[in-house]
């Protein structure tokens, strides 16, 4: 009883507390988008070349689970560094200081032409649309089931890479007459084993994707991978994979729709494993610069080959702005299992402070 009246009263207590503000009085859009151009960027900017950004997101958790410990938690701690040398030249040195401190990107950018730049270094691997999406920016306290089980993060049968790898990849983005851009793209070789580590194979894997935005506020995307790595159950064996998928994402002035869908095939001489997810998550901004509310439904095929093994979530928040990057989020996600049923509910409350 405990953990379903928590999240019910602090809802009932933020929309009773909540004041209308007329549409004309938006600053910026609340909701996070493709887009980045209708977005303000994080970070202080030292100069014109140089800009700092910082987060941190302190956590309480509320577990269904009786097995599981309710509590706090400071879940990220990061500094971002980017600049430019000249004009052509550009860096980034993104770091992670909650748990156990880590360099999460290091990239080295030579930029000739808008659509042609040619990058090195660590960053993320680009086959999933959720991967993308930068905590700064993120109205959902969790990530999706897809995206935590098939993009390299943790609960990928190689371990928790931050959906990270080493590599050198070219982008870029291509404009219309109008000089809207109504594609981007990103294709690059990496070493496939992961953040902060020397390759672990002669073998190289290949990743990109493809968007495309036919028209203003509709991006659809198509992304794969292709490769190989050492799985954590079986590190003396080169685990043969694949990964591809598309997303579309649709907005409007109040509301944003995103889905994204992702199949991925693992085998080895132990392993012949396939499986994918799949979700969709509808925002709406209720008052510009100030409430959000999201919905979401999550599923994960933990294995394509086994019946009655299917994960979904389907879960709900809220997002209270202070300002556009400091917020308090809510989430409260209902865990479905076939099969049997594990109980795995869960309400988070994060606050995030960064600039």
């Amino acid at each position: 009883m405990r953990f379903i009246l928590v999240p019910l009263l602090f809802f009932m207590y933020t929309l009773l507390h909540a004041q209308v503000m007329p549409p004309a009085d938006m600053i910026r859009d609340t909701i996070p988008s493709f887009d980045k151009s209708v977005m303000p960027e994080p970070g202080m900017y030292i100069s014109s070349n140089l800009s700092i950004s910082a987060l941190t997101h302190f956590r309480y958790q509320m577990f269904q689970d009786t097995s599981a410990l309710d509590g706090f938690d400071v879940r990220r701690v990061r500094f971002d560094v980017k600049g430019e040398v000249k004009e052509k030249f550009a860096y980034r040195v993104h770091t992670e200081l909650a748990g156990t401190p880590k360099l999460l990107d290091v990239v080295f950018t030579y930029k000739p032409k808008k659509y042609l730049q040619i990058n090195a270094g660590q960053s993320k691997v680009p086959f999933s649309y959720d991967s993308y999406q930068s905590p700064w920016k993120m109205l959902e306290v969790n990530r999706t089931l897809l995206d935590n089980a098939l993009v390299f993060r943790s609960d990928d049968l190689y371990g928790n890479q931050n959906g990270r790898d080493m590599g050198l990849w070219i982008s870029g983005k291509v404009d219309n007459a109008e000089q809207r851009t109504w594609m981007e793209y990103s294709v690059g070789i990496y070493n496939g084993a992961g953040i902060n580590r020397s390759e672990n194979d002669d073998r190289k894997d290949v990743g990109g994707y493809l968007l495309f935005k036919p028209v203003k506020n509709l991006q659809i995307g198509l992304r794969g991978y292709a490769g190989s790595g050492r799985a954590l159950d079986f590190p003396d064996q080169i685990t043969e994979r694949t990964r591809y998928g598309g997303d579309i994402s649709w907005k409007t002035k109040w509301f944003l729709l995103e889905t994204e869908y992702l199949m991925a095939t693992d085998t080895n001489d132990s392993l012949d494993l396939q499986r994918s997810g799949y979700y969709a998550t509808l925002t709406h901004t209720i008052i510009p610069n100030k409430w959000s509310l999201f919905l979401r439904y999550d599923n994960l095929d933990p294995d394509m080959d086994v019946v009655e093994n299917m994960q979904t979530n389907i879960s709900g928040g809220m997002v209270w702005f202070f300002t556009y990057y400091t917020r308090l989020q809510l989430e409260y996600i209902h865990a479905m299992e076939e099969g049997e049923v594990l109980h795995n509910d869960l309400f988070s409350l994060q606050v995030q402070l960064a600039f």
